[in-house]
């Protein structure tokens, strides 16, 4: 059970303690506790995942998918749903089934960061409140971060396109120094570099990948429930805290 505490904080946070039961979504919502929405800015450093947390990109990512797998004769549609958020070559391969050659998965990853990393991006707008938290949180002195799957160059890119890039400390992509790094290893450097110990440092995320990866190193957790990973999959990953909108994450104004 959830604990008492902060009863009395305004029926208007949203923001959540989660407590890990595993008995469905309806269970799991039911052990759900408000809390103080001032909890980020107790942390030295904050971590962001991108898609799905602070950007809804969905719109261009699937404009570009669909651009390339026209190039390819295939009819988007006839494709299965995409979901944001896992590697791109996992997504495309999700899309277009299990029929088509590796080799062709290859050539449209290729294709799709050609095209994608030339976008303004402009059916990618910020969750409200995203720009204004990042302010808040760099104005109280808190170290900032991305750990996104998204490729270094288009990660740069739109945080630039978008006005974010000057908030953060530390850029964390799937491709750092042509290497693969997943979540877990992009979050251990951000506490080597920026000597945090995790205890201090939150990550916000919108999958239940996320969730996981904040676990195993034992950051404070928070599942983003808006974003691109199921409510299920996020609450049942076990995070530490949830926040249904972005907004909730803001301190009420005085």
């Amino acid at each position: 059970m959830a604990s008492n505490r902060n009863k009395q904080s305004s029926p208007n946070n949203q923001f959540h303690r989660v407590s890990c039961i595993r008995s469905g979504l309806r269970s799991l919502m039911k052990s759900i506790e408000k809390i103080d929405p001032l909890l980020l800015f107790r942390h030295r450093c904050v971590v962001f995942d991108f898609d799905g947390t602070l950007c809804d990109s969905a719109g261009d990512i699937l404009a570009t998918l669909y651009e390339v797998v026209r190039l390819h004769g295939i009819d988007p549609d006839g494709l299965n749903p995409a979901r944001i958020g896992p590697p791109l070559p996992l997504m495309i391969r999700q899309v277009v089934g299990e029929q088509i050659d590796q080799a062709v998965i290859d050539s449209m990853v290729v294709e799709y960061r050609q095209i994608y990393e030339k976008s303004d991006f402009p059916a990618s707008p910020l969750y409200p409140g995203a720009t204004d938290l990042l302010r808040q949180l760099k104005s109280a002195g808190i170290r900032l971060a991305v750990a996104t799957n998204k490729k270094e160059r288009s990660t740069h890119h739109i945080l630039e396109k978008k006005g974010l890039l000057s908030f953060f400390d530390e850029v964390l992509s799937s491709d750092r120094n042509e290497e693969k790094w997943d979540k877990e290893r992009m979050l251990r450097y951000i506490l080597d570099v920026t000597h945090t110990k995790p205890d201090e440092c939150g990550f916000i995320g919108d999958t239940g990948g996320d969730v996981l990866a904040g676990k195993k190193v034992a950051v404070t957790t928070i599942g983003a429930l808006y974003g691109y990973g199921t409510a299920k999959e996020v609450l049942e990953s076990g995070p530490d805290y949830c926040c249904e909108r972005l907004t909730d994450l803001l301190p009420a104004k005085r």
